[in-house]
Parts: structure tokens; sequence; C-alpha cells
């Protein structure tokens, strides 16, 4: 329902007769429906207020992007024909490792990856500047001018170094405007990599990797530390280090083991890669020998423990038979012995002639201390008349053979038994 259709159903209403008296539910009913209509005209004018604010806002942002793109292409241009005029002869560059060859018309041009947004992380930063001279130098045909490296690398940057860019290149446009000089910091990209480093980097950097390089130790695998070391050293290199004494502290902080190795090698390593090469060399060797060391231990190991199965053979003697599916299993008939004229049992014969008491019968005659030979009440097993002399043991102690022992009793109860 649009505002003309709330306004003239309100007129429509006001338009009735005086003299008309509605009835009171009827009036209840009105009542609620102007109550309504108000309503929805406040949240009409609301939403029309705001759909014209938005829009005013949009369009001023429309207007002021706008003139940053004019303002930014004009600068551009007249960077391109004009070039800024240097007070005095700049010093040649140095000549590049490689020349990258200008890519011919029709030709497909080289692309790289771009570098990672850098946030203020100061051990990242030389880092990003390293990707983003790299990216310079690889896409030459993209970057013909170092105003177009400054933006660029600008437009990688995030959070605090973000705000820092804007602000630069706010005071970049204002001179434009004004006619003033430009910052120093937008003349060349180096001149940017050094602001850059002065606000949001580490101001001792040399100092720091030198730390680092003090407390680092082989702790893993010396390509891990090879690694490692290599990293902090390219710093200190390009602070003025030399070979040497990189040399002495990448021996310094090997393990133990490697050095031990290390003296031994002919010809003596004497530079830090000829020492990284020999280090990583025979750290694979060490890893390979304790392996082979793993290996050998492991197989001795179960070799000993076959060997002390077969010498100690079973833990007691079974006699068994083949099993034979077909024969029906019969249980083995219980004798129950004789008893003597006193009265008590004699001890059982197993299959060897030895005699045998059973578990009952041991506690029987232990509970009522009856003999543990004959069941005499009269005397004990030591002093029993009807054990055969030979079984005797110092003349007080028989050994009864109940089973076979694993042990070297085996053969004592052997001889007393015979």
């Amino acid at each position: 329902m649009d505002t003309n259709s709330i306004a003239d159903a309100m007129l429509d209403i006001q338009d009735l007769p005086q003299a008309y008296t509605p009835s009171p539910g009827a009036e209840l009913h009105s009542q609620y429906l102007v109550s309504q209509i108000e309503q929805l005209r406040d949240i009409n004018n609301t939403l029309i207020e705001d759909n014209r604010s938005l829009r005013e806002t949009i369009l001023s942002k429309d207007r002021v992007i706008l003139q940053k793109d004019q303002m930014i292409h004009s600068l551009l241009e007249r960077q391109m024909t004009n070039p800024p005029a240097q007070s005095h002869p700049a010093e040649p560059p140095p000549p590049p490792i490689f020349q990258a060859r200008s890519a011919q018309p029709g030709t497909s041009r080289l692309r790289t990856k771009d570098p990672d947004v850098w946030s203020g992380t100061k051990s990242t930063l030389p880092r990003f500047l390293a990707s983003c001279r790299a990216k310079f130098l690889i896409e030459e045909h993209n970057f013909t001018n170092e105003f177009i490296k400054i933006g660029y690398a600008g437009s990688f940057l995030g959070g605090p170094p973000s705000d820092w860019w804007h602000t630069l290149f706010q005071r970049y446009e204002e001179s434009q405007k004004n006619g003033t000089t430009p910052p120093a910091e937008l003349t060349s990209f180096s001149e940017f990599a050094n602001a850059l480093t002065n606000s949001y980097g580490d101001p001792d950097l040399t100092g720091t990797m030198e730390r680092e390089l003090r407390t680092l130790r082989q702790t893993s695998s010396v390509s891990a530390y090879a690694a490692e070391f290599q990293r902090i050293a390219g710093f200190l290199t390009a602070a003025g280090w030399n070979d040497r004494p990189l040399l002495s502290n990448f021996r310094a902080n090997l393990k133990d083991n490697i050095k031990n190795v290390l003296v031994h090698e002919k010809p003596f390593p004497t530079t830090l890669q000829e020492m990284i090469a020999a280090s990583i060399r025979i750290d694979n060797r060490e890893q390979e020998k304790a392996m082979d060391r793993k290996v050998q231990t492991h197989q001795s190991g179960a070799q000993g423990n076959q060997s002390r199965s077969h010498q100690n053979g079973p833990s007691r003697l079974q006699i068994t038979a083949p099993p034979n599916p077909t024969a029906p299993t019969l249980p083995l008939p219980v004798t129950t012995p004789l008893a003597n004229n006193d009265g008590t049992t004699p001890m059982e014969l197993d299959a060897f002639e030895r005699r045998v008491l059973s578990d009952t019968e041991k506690e029987f005659r232990r509970n009522n201390k009856l003999c543990l030979y004959c069941g005499s009440p009269n005397h004990r097993v030591a002093d029993c008349p009807k054990v055969p002399e030979k079984n005797r043991f110092n003349n007080r102690r028989i050994n009864f053979i109940t089973e076979l022992p694993d042990s070297d009793t085996a053969s004592t109860n052997a001889r007393a038994q015979e």
C-alpha cells in the first residue's frame, strides 16, 4: 500500500457524516484500523527517509571514487610524460644478476605469484620486500616506473601499514593539488622500502639475527639445521659478515656425533657450503647406521626368543595322542583303592606307578592328622614304616611326585621316586 492510498483512506474516513452513529463494535474496529494506518504511515515515512539518506551517501561515495580515479589517471600520465628531474646525477645501479628479456609483441609474458599481504609482522618484512623486488624484476614489462612499483607494493599492505600507506597517498594528492613537492617516500621504491622498514620493521635487524644465530642449535637433522642457519646467514652476509665466522658458528653448533666424524673428513671443508654438504652427508650415513642397528637388534631378539623356547621345552610333560574325530570319547575309569585292615586307604598308583593322592583325600588326611602315605593316625608320613627305604630323603622328608615340573628339581624328584 503506497502513501497516496493511505491518504485517500484517511480522507474517506474524515468525510463520513457527523450524524452517523456506528455501533460500539464497529466503532472499536474503526479505531483499531485508524491506529494501524497511523503506524503504517510512520513506518513508511521512516523507510522513505532512510532510503533518501542512503542514496545520498552512495552518490557522495561514487563522486569521491570517481574524483580519485581521475586524479590517479592524471598523475600517472603526468609522471610518464614528465619524469621528476634529479638535482644531482645518480650513481649507476649495480648490474643485475640477470637481464630480463623484453617480451616481443604477440608473445606470452611471464607472470609470477603475488606477494602475501603484509600486516606488520617485523620478521616477515624482508621477505615481503624481496617478493616485491622479484616481481618487479621478472615482470619488468608491467612495472615501467617507480610510482607503479610503489602503488603495487602499497596495495598489498594490511593492518596498520595499510593506514600508513593511505595517509602517505593523501599527502601525495595534496601536493599535486597545491603544486608542492611530493613526499620523499614516493620518489622511488627504495625510499618507500626504507620508510616502511623504519616505521614497522626491526630497527636492529642485524642484532636480532646475530642473537638468533648464537642460540641456534642442531636438534633434529642437519638438513633442517642448515636451512634455518642459511636463512639467518642471508641477513648477516648483507650486513658484512664473511664466510669464516659463519663456518665456525655452523660447525660449533652441530651435534657431537657429527663433529666427531667431521674431524676425519678429507679434505676438510674450508667454506660454509662445503661444511654444510659434508655435514648432511655424514648425518645421512649416521641415520642409515642407526636404522640398520634397529633392524639387527630386532632380528637377534626374535632369534633369541625362539632358541630359548626350544631349549626350555614345554613347562609340563604332556602325553597326547593325535585326535581321532571318529572315535568316541570315553571317560577314564575311576578306581577306588581298597582299605587296609586298620581302615586306612593306601595311595593310588598312576600310569608311571607313582603313588598319588586325590586332592580330596589329601585334604581329608591333613584335616584329620593322618599319614599322607598310608592314612594311619598313629604317625606322620616322615615316620611311616610302609614307605620304602629308598624313597626316604634325609631320613625325614619324602617328596611325592604328582606332576613333572619344568625346573631342575625334575631330576631330583625322579631320583626320589625310583
